[in-house]
């Protein structure tokens, strides 16, 4: 068997699975009201069968097959069933699980919390990123996690039509917490290895082929031990530098110290030595209105209206936490300024500078999960509401979900990608889809 030391396969199968590689392999779920498209890798057939029935049943039936693609349709409405593909040779993919229903944008990729398929990761879908690529495809990216399982497989999805349809591109194995960017017309993919694991970048190109991964940082080697942590928050530039945020700790440790990392925008950014880390600022509950908290995670790091840098962290429901950044000293400990009053329950929030200099904020409004909103500033602090891209109110907190948002800024328009639990999911946090959305800005700057 060759050795490899790549970060992209099509698809990652453990060894214990290795002979699943001759089989169709199932890629791409995504429900909709009475059916499911199904997407799938062809292994080492050439021509296949799709066979679909409900859960808790044998009444298999076949649909249509267009190449690797196939559209299943008639089914229940809100109903759970399983799929399966077969080549030619009679060789099988895995049994995948799928629920029938409607979704309020498009779906990108869809996991029932019962599909056991990434179980050597996890079993929910997680930290979607989304970029856009100078030819113009859009390219997302999201997890696959548990609580307590390995944590450390990403997929990546094109879309080549503005996001209206979505394929499979490739696994990322390990990787988790993944932030896509382009830098210099270059991809980028910033990500951990699994929670609290070794921090990595890769350089890919338009079809998702990633070679082998630079660590920058190293993280802890057993489960809930304080390692590197973040989600897929915004890069930015300054001073000739790019900057994102980090945070270092473990929830099971009760403890959070914040910071960011940086690299010469010229410069090589798989060369571990063009990389340089502020180091941690520890979380003090003695700041002034500090909020009763293990620490503050997921920060922004954006430049302010005069030029300075700063790192917003969520902290708590309608509490942020504003930290000073030296551009110029990439080295130097980041300063606790002030704890900051917003909008956003304790959830992602991710905020970018617009064209017209003001910023743009998508994160759940308060108090509930269910309402994702969109905000403008322009000063950082005070915040106003532009419109949701999703309100699921009606809809019970413990049941439904649409948060950690990823965005795109393109003109009058965001486009937004957001981890989503809805029609089935096991409860609001562990989401089952990660969808597609569409915001407009027209008249409201």
């Amino acid at each position: 068997m060759k050795c490899r030391s790549e970060w992209s396969f099509r698809p990652y199968i453990p060894y214990d699975r290795i002979r699943e590689l001759d089989n169709p392999a199932i890629t791409r779920l995504a429900p909709f009201e009475d059916g499911c498209e199904i997407e799938w890798l062809p292994g080492e057939g050439k021509s296949f069968h799709v066979f679909a029935a409900p859960e808790g049943n044998e009444a298999w039936r076949e649909y249509p097959a267009e190449g690797t693609f196939s559209r299943v349709t008639g089914l229940k409405k809100d109903y759970g069933y399983k799929t399966y593909v077969e080549d030619e040779k009679g060789r099988k993919s895995a049994v995948r699980l799928f629920r029938t229903g409607e979704y309020p944008g498009t779906v990108v990729n869809y996991l029932h919390p019962r599909d056991p398929y990434y179980a050597f990761s996890g079993r929910h879908t997680c930290s979607p990123s989304l970029v856009r690529l100078p030819g113009g495809r859009l390219l997302a990216s999201m997890d696959i996690f548990d609580g307590g399982a390995p944590q450390n497989l990403t997929l990546i999805f094109a879309s080549d039509d503005d996001g209206k349809t979505w394929r499979y591109l490739t696994d990322i194995f390990p990787c988790f917490w993944g932030t896509l960017f382009l830098h210099r017309g270059e991809l980028y993919l910033i990500g951990i290895s699994t929670e609290y694991g070794d921090l990595l970048i890769g350089r890919g190109d338009a079809e998702g082929h990633f070679g082998t991964p630079t660590v920058l940082l190293r993280g802890s080697s057993s489960p809930g031990e304080a390692g590197p942590h973040r989600a897929p928050m915004p890069v930015c530039e300054a001073e000739g530098r790019i900057w994102t945020g980090i945070e270092y700790g473990a929830w099971s440790k009760g403890r959070f110290a914040m910071g960011a990392f940086s690299a010469g925008a010229e410069g090589d950014l798989l060369d571990a030595d063009n990389w340089r880390f502020t180091g941690f600022l520890p979380y003090d509950r003695a700041w002034p209105g500090a909020y009763p908290t293990p620490g503050a995670i997921e920060g922004n790091v954006v430049p302010a209206p005069d030029g300075s840098l700063k790192d917003i962290l969520r902290v708590g429901d309608g509490t942020g936490l504003l930290l000073g950044l030296d551009k110029n000293d990439p080295d130097k400990l980041p300063v606790f300024e002030k704890f900051l009053s917003l909008p956003f329950g304790h959830s992602k929030f991710e905020i970018r500078r617009h064209s017209s200099g003001k910023y743009i904020a998508v994160g759940n409004r308060l108090p509930r999960r269910t309402v994702l909103s969109v905000f403008l500033s322009e000063d950082l602090e005070n915040w106003t509401l532009l419109g949701d891209v999703v309100n699921k109110e009606e809809y019970p907190l413990d049941e439904v979900g649409f948060q950690y948002p990823a965005f795109l800024l393109e003109g009058d328009e965001l486009l937004v990608l957001v981890r989503s639990a809805f029609n089935g999911a096991e409860n609001f946090h562990d989401s089952n889809y990660i969808g597609f959305h569409r915001f407009s800005l027209k008249g409201l700057l």
